[in-house]
């Protein structure tokens, strides 16, 4: 079974994922901040770790850097901020 780690602060997003996730039958550790995830990292593997960006107590990015300094694991972002799109142009 394939284990993934779902860190979303919105409870609803995190709900929904996790719901999704664990329907198809994967095992999930659902986390709503980082220190939260760092507690599940130290005793546990993940084959998948699904962040956001914008977190109460740091963002998706820095928690990534720290993740990929103890373990080799593939990361995929998602966030539900608005984002205008001459922001990136």
């Amino acid at each position: 079974m394939y284990t993934i780690l779902v860190l979303e602060d919105n409870v609803e997003l995190n709900q929904t994922i996790t719901y999704a996730l664990k329907k198809e039958g994967y095992h999930i550790f659902s986390a709503h901040s980082c220190k939260e995830a760092e507690k599940f990292t130290e005793n546990e593997s993940f084959h998948l770790t699904i962040l956001d960006v914008n977190l109460p107590d740091g963002d998706g990015f820095q928690f990534c850097k720290w993740l990929k300094a103890k373990k080799q694991v593939p990361v995929l972002f998602v966030s539900n901020q608005k984002v205008t799109r001459s922001k990136y142009l």
